[in-house]
């Protein structure tokens, strides 16, 4: 014996069970995030209730393009920039953007 549960119809979570997500199986979810995670799982299901690309972006395939020369070069550039400090705080986009 491991010391673990068994494992039985009635011990698996109601989200484990199907593929297709209802309402009671996510409220079930959100109940098993812990209060320190609150916060940024708010935030998340604020995007996701509001925003359509926010949606979209979450549900599109992930990108499996080759990165080319150029992108390698901006990413170069972005991490050199990060370091020098040279960066625009997130708050400051939200408002330019009329978000936060």
């Amino acid at each position: 014996m491991t010391g673990l549960d068994p494992i039985t119809a009635e011990s698996v979570p109601l989200y484990a069970k199907s593929t297709y997500m209802t309402r009671e199986a996510l409220h079930e979810l959100i109940d098993r995030i812990p209060e320190s995670d609150i916060v940024a799982a708010q935030r998340v299901l604020e995007h996701l209730a509001r925003d359509a690309s926010f949606r979209a972006a979450m549900c599109a395939p992930p990108d499996d393009d080759p990165v080319t020369a150029g992108d390698a070069e901006a990413m170069m550039r972005a991490r050199k920039d990060l370091r020098a400090g040279r960066v625009v705080p997130h708050d400051e986009i939200l408002r330019e953007f009329g978000i936060g």
